[in-house]
């Protein structure tokens, strides 16, 4: 064997030896691969089992624990019905009272709006009193006194008229106002009312029920839902009621009206009887007054 021979030879088994080396590497590196990924995955998916099986508890001691509330629930229906009860007393009383309220509001604010109303008519009534005094005074003759008492009277009567107008003014508008409030409160009572003895049905159907031996679950959800519905319906018609801001507004266009035309009456009037009276004095006898 001749020496370039042999190195060829040798050359031939270090290639295959590395190639042997380089293969055997890779495979070790792939295996390494594959059991690191795999050793991840299932990592990943304990901890995912992990937390649905947490949830899972969760949800079954929620369960549980809704299921023993609906186990006392017959238990305790009794006692629910007694609060209830005293709880439909306590509304009906503070509805009694509040309506009660408002009326003597009402009726305390029209008391004193009368008040102020006499007392400026008494005002006035006493200022005209001095124009009549001066009015006299000025008339000489008896054909001037005669028209001074003509138009003293005159003018009586038309303030008369006046205020007689405004007073009947007042009093529809008040009868208006009573006759809305009243028919508002029979209204909201007779939604009230309607919406307890839905109540009052609703309990005693789930005390039958829980009396017959019943699914206790079952009679709890019951109940609430027709509970739910006995308040929706409640509400649903309090909001449909009409508002009495609408037909109050009504009434005082009316009353204001009714002022303006008799005040406009009122100074026809004294403008006559002041022209008749000027006519005779020969000068303006009297001022012309406003009172209520």
């Amino acid at each position: 064997m001749t020496l370039t021979n042999s190195r060829k030879i040798i050359l031939s088994v270090i290639a295959a030896a590395t190639f042997i080396l380089v293969a055997s590497g890779a495979v070790f590196a792939q295996n390494a691969t594959d059991g690191s990924t795999s050793g991840n995955s299932s990592a990943g998916k304990n901890t995912i089992d992990r937390i649905q099986d947490m949830k899972d508890k969760r949800q079954d001691a929620m369960a549980d624990k809704k299921e023993a509330m609906a186990e006392k629930f017959c238990e305790k229906l009794s006692e629910l019905t007694e609060k209830f009860g005293q709880k439909v007393d306590e509304g009906a009383n503070r509805f009694r009272e509040r309506t009660e309220l408002r009326a003597g509001s009402w009726e305390e604010k029209q008391s004193e709006r009368d008040v102020k109303l006499a007392e400026r008519r008494s005002q006035r009534d006493s200022n005209l009193e001095e124009h009549f005094e001066k009015l006299e005074t000025r008339a000489q003759t008896e054909e001037q006194k005669k028209a001074a008492a003509g138009f003293e009277e005159a003018m009586r009567e038309a303030i008369e008229t006046r205020r007689d107008a405004v007073d009947q003014a007042i009093a529809d508008f008040r009868e208006g106002v009573r006759k809305i409030l009243e028919k508002r409160a029979t209204e909201k009572n007779s939604a009230a009312k309607a919406f307890e003895s839905t109540k009052t049905s609703a309990f005693s159907k789930a005390q039958n029920s829980c009396s017959a031996g019943s699914d206790a679950k079952a009679i709890q959800s019951a109940l609430h839902a027709e509970l739910k519905v006995a308040r929706d319906n409640f509400v649903s018609e309090r909001q449909s009621m009409e508002k009495i801001r609408t037909d109050v507004q009504a009434l005082i266009t009316v009353r204001k009206q009714t002022f303006e035309q008799a005040m406009n009456n009122f100074k026809s009037a004294a403008e006559k009887a002041r022209t008749e009276l000027q006519s005779a004095l020969g000068e303006d006898g009297v001022a012309q007054k406003d009172a209520e």
